[in-house]
């Protein structure tokens, strides 16, 4: 476990550095423009993670912070994930078996995405009580809740479909497809979606026991594979 922690964070200090420094310094920007106006510090963190965006009235802003959370969120899992299946998967399972890995990376990137997102938030409240006299914590809590799990759902989704491209060889038409339809059925606004948290959690809970099966029963697949 230590290992893989070290392993990760090292990585994403070295290799991803300029993506974790706009990850958390970008919305930090956003609430610095936005903190001095009439805007409530729910409203602007909203604005700044792109929670607020409604594809019925679309805001280009909005829908630029919501594709910049989502998407840098996601390349940083495939990444972290792609490294060890490019370059030392074999080695990987010389050492651990397959379940314990993945049981184990999971837990480990699960928390890095938490602590990112508790720095972000951090940092964007701290801004905002320079220029607010009244935060209301419990809803900015709340809204750090479901991104957080809005995030982690997406990036796992996303990581099982990646794993599903391996398996079929990486053919290029089944990732498209599968990335289609998850764009097409993914909830669109983070705030809303609080009304699905219990959906999200269990389907969270659903995609991480398909990983760990992809990893204990296709490993040697993934090997061949990558």
């Amino acid at each position: 476990m230590k290992y893989l922690i070290y392993n990760d964070l090292s990585y994403l200090y070295h290799k991803k550095k300029t993506i974790l420094i706009l990850v958390i310094f970008l919305p930090l920007l956003i609430g610095l423009i936005y903190g001095k106006g009439q805007f409530l510090a729910i409203d602007i963190i909203k604005i700044c993670v792109g929670a607020d965006f409604d594809i019925n009235d679309i805001n280009v802003f909005s829908l630029l912070m919501l594709l910049f959370n989502v998407f840098s969120f996601i390349y940083l899992i495939v990444n972290v994930y792609s490294k060890d299946l490019d370059d030392s998967l074999e080695n990987i399972f010389l050492r651990v078996k397959p379940i314990k890995y993945i049981l184990k990376k999971n837990i480990c990137f699960m928390l890095s995405t938490f602590f990112i997102k508790v720095l972000q938030y951090s940092l964007m409240v701290v801004c905002l009580l320079f220029f607010q006299k009244k935060v209301i914590f419990f809803d900015i809590l709340e809204l750090f809740m479901i991104d957080v799990i809005y995030i982690l759902l997406l990036q796992y989704i996303f990581l099982a479909i990646y794993l599903i491209y391996i398996l079929v060889n990486k053919k290029l038409f089944v990732l498209i497809i599968l990335s289609l339809i998850l764009i097409i059925c993914y909830p669109k606004n983070i705030w809303n979606a609080k009304n699905y948290i219990v959906y999200m959690l269990l389907l969270l809970i659903l995609i991480h026991i398909c990983i760990n099966w992809i990893f204990d029963k296709k490993a040697k697949k993934l090997i061949e594979n990558v």
